[in-house]
């Protein structure tokens, strides 16, 4: 499987916005066909139907499914809307590559990434004896510092500001992309299972040191490192979490 994790702001989503991604939904690589509020999905997918399943999202959350593939989407008290797909793991890297793309268009993404799902364990799964969970990815963490580096991870506006990428630019491997609303992607120009989880690993770590590895959740850090935002980035959280605290519920 392939999880990719978008963030948006709150605030800037709306009706038109919504309307452009429903559309989306219904193409490859999701191509939905059902809808709900919550398991099992009750309703069949329609392009029409963006208006419902924007108010189901209002309410509460909302979910879409094209057979394995799915979306489950929720609004956060932080003030982000928190976007999840679970796409087949053969899935070409173009054309997640290009789900990003046009999803950044209809609406701004402030961070996201892409990957699979052994390499999102391998960076924050937790088992024990009695039960396991993941670290360093809620949406309270998040609120302190970035989850990671990924396959592909994308930096808002606002993020590639906090951050120098010219060092990236020169290692191997490494693509920078230009997006929509003066976003950028950085992703690894290699399948996005790697057959190396080792090795996979490394090149990210070595990408977050270039960016500043305090900035990054790392597991293998975190009694090193105390991680943080850039000050920059941390204020304009604080004003998406203000603005939705005072949207009229």
């Amino acid at each position: 499987m392939i999880d990719v994790k978008l963030y948006s702001p709150s605030t800037r989503l709306d009706a038109e916005s919504f309307e452009t991604l429903w559309g989306l939904f219904g193409e490859p690589p999701v191509s939905a066909t059902r809808y709900d509020s919550s398991e099992p999905l009750k309703q069949t997918y329609d392009t029409s139907k963006s208006g419902e399943g924007l108010e189901l999202l209002r309410n509460g959350g909302l979910i879409l499914s094209g057979g394995a593939r799915t979306i489950s989407i929720r609004e956060q008290p932080t003030g982000l809307t928190y976007w999840r797909f679970h796409l087949d793991e053969d899935e070409a890297p173009a054309a997640v590559v290009e789900l990003v793309e046009r999803f950044n268009e209809a609406l701004p993404v402030v961070y996201g990434r892409a990957c699979g799902a052994e390499e999102y364990d391998a960076k924050h799964k937790v088992v024990d004896e009695h039960s396991y969970g993941w670290e360093g990815t809620s949406m309270w963490d998040f609120q302190d510092f970035l989850p990671g580096v990924y396959w592909l991870t994308v930096f808002g506006a606002k993020l590639r500001e906090s951050f120098d990428f010219v060092p990236l630019e020169s290692l191997a491997g490494v693509r920078l992309v230009d997006l929509a609303h003066d976003g950028l992607c950085v992703r690894l120009d290699e399948p996005v299972v790697p057959e190396d989880m080792a090795a996979r690993l490394q090149t990210e770590r070595v990408i977050a040191e270039e960016l500043g590895a305090e900035k990054f959740f790392d597991r293998d850090r975190r009694d090193d490192v105390e991680f943080a935002h850039p000050p920059e980035f941390e204020e304009y959280l604080r004003g998406l979490y203000e603005a939705w605290q005072a949207v009229p519920s």
